[in-house]
Order: structure tokens, then C-alpha cells, then sequence
């Protein structure tokens, strides 16, 4: 319902579908990849995809993410909450793949975005958004986002 009511705040109409996703992590991957899709199929002929990560709250640390019978339904269930580091060891086990090799995939992936970042290559991909934020003393200002916070240069 959040998704709904802010495409109707943003003016859409209400006969625009809208949806959400939740990964986790990678929510605005899929996004996009669904609204590709999408057109691909020819089911639209455009479509606006968001995606938004909070990683330092949410996941393993809601308070109550599922009730007990879910996470007691089996282990499958349970590692749902698992954070994406223990997954990361856990690929790297299953696939024979090191940390060192992990870690320098993931710095080259740093590097190439970083790049592609200043490029500007993302620049005509990304609409700005103006959102309130709150600093750590809770107060409220306006920021306005204009590309992915994710490369840490």
C-alpha cells in the first residue's frame, strides 16, 4: 500500500499500476529488471522502476520479522533472515571461491561503478528525488539524491 499511495501522491493516475519489491538487498535491481521485462513482453510501453536499500536497519534486526510459526516451519524459512556476509562465505564455500578472490571481485566492482559514476554514465538513468532525512541529532533537513550512494570512492 505504500508503493500505491505514493504513485497517487506523485500525481499518477489511479488506473497506474504499482508494486513493490522487497530482496533485501538488490530491490532496485529487480525493479528495473521487472519494468524490463515488462516492455520486452510488450505488457507496457513504459515504466518507471525505484529502488531504495536501508541496510543499516531492517532484515535480521526487525524486532519481529515473522511470527514463530514461519521461522519454526523449517531452516529455509530461518535463513531468510540471514545477513548477506554470512551468504557470501556460504557461496564461497559451496563454490570454491576464496575470500581473497571475493574481495577483489568486489573492489574491481567498486572501482567500475566509481568510474562509471563520475563518467556520468548513470547520470540520465537516475531521476533526483528530494526527501527529508534526519541527522543524528533528529533533525529534519531536505536532501536532494541525484545518483547512488552505493560506490564509496
Amino acid at each position: 500500500y505504500y508503493v500505491r499511495a505514493a504513485s497517487l501522491a506523485a500525481g499518477f493516475p489511479n488506473t497506474t499500476a504499482a508494486s513493490s519489491v522487497n530482496r533485501f538487498c538488490s530491490s532496485g535491481l529487480k525493479a528495473v529488471q521487472d519494468i524490463a521485462d515488462q516492455i520486452s513482453m510488450g505488457s507496457i510501453e513504459c515504466g518507471v522502476a525505484i529502488g531504495a536499500e536501508h541496510m543499516s536497519t531492517g532484515g535480521d534486526r526487525l524486532t519481529r520479522p515473522f511470527v514463530d510459526e514461519i521461522l519454526e516451519a523449517s531452516q529455509e524459512a530461518r535463513d531468510c533472515l540471514q545477513p548477506m556476509g554470512q551468504t557470501s562465505e556460504n557461496v564461497g564455500a559451496d563454490f570454491n571461491i576464496s575470500r581473497e578472490a571475493q574481495d577483489r571481485y568486489a573492489a574491481e566492482s567498486y572501482q567500475r561503478a566509481e568510474r562509471a559514476q563520475k563518467a556520468g554514465w548513470f547520470d540520465d538513468e537516475i531521476t533526483p528525488i528530494t526527501v527529508k532525512v534526519k541527522d543524528a541529532d533528529g533533525s529534519e533537513k531536505e536532501v536532494t539524491l541525484t545518483k547512488d550512494e552505493g560506490p564509496r570512492y
